[in-house]
């Protein structure tokens, strides 16, 4: 009996996200939209989730050009192109993207005048658009916040003073710069 291997033009594309520090990023989004795609007669972009170990997977994807990009609270953290399947210039290469997305971790520590941990109200925004990415009471006045976009942050702080009032004091961070 004769037997015959039909192959296709299809691939897994397999994309690895980690932070600046190189660990794994978990639920980044990652999409691959085609911007030349040589056999597939329509397609749209895909997405998924990154796993706990930042991979994110996309099989059955036909030959072409792709631009592969990452999100994280909604900031785009990572970009770049890849091209699947045979290229009749570079050959074969395997369709796999390491990408090291612009994040990284932000520490707040709200401290007395001596430098003592003080209880607080604690809200932290992104600059450019003011949307608020966390509200907490910190009962030792820390605060980590891991894997988050590169860019600035306002810090809203808010202590209870012992005279039945409130300081509230502001500050813009960015992760990656020590606080």
């Amino acid at each position: 009996a004769a037997s015959e291997v039909l192959r296709t033009e299809l691939y897994t594309v397999r994309v690895s996200v980690v932070d600046q520090k190189g660990r794994p990023v978990e639920g980044a989004d990652v999409t691959l939209k085609p911007i030349e795609v040589i056999y597939a007669k329509a397609s749209v972009p895909v997405s998924a989730k990154t796993s706990g170990e930042g991979l994110a997977e996309f099989p059955l994807i036909s030959r072409g050009n792709y631009s592969v990009s990452v999100e994280r609270l909604g900031v785009e953290v990572f970009s770049t192109h890849i091209y699947v399947g045979y290229h009749p210039t570079y050959g074969f290469r395997e369709p796999r993207v390491k990408a090291v997305a612009r994040l990284d971790d932000l520490s707040v520590a709200v401290v007395d005048g001596k430098g003592r941990p003080l209880q607080a109200d604690v809200v932290v925004s992104m600059k450019v658009s003011g949307e608020t990415l966390l509200t907490v009471k910190t009962p030792d006045g820390r605060l980590e916040l891991k894997q988050i976009p590169v860019t600035d942050y306002v810090i809203r702080v808010s202590v209870a003073t012992s005279l039945g009032g409130s300081v509230t004091v502001e500050e813009t961070a960015r992760p990656g710069d020590g606080g």
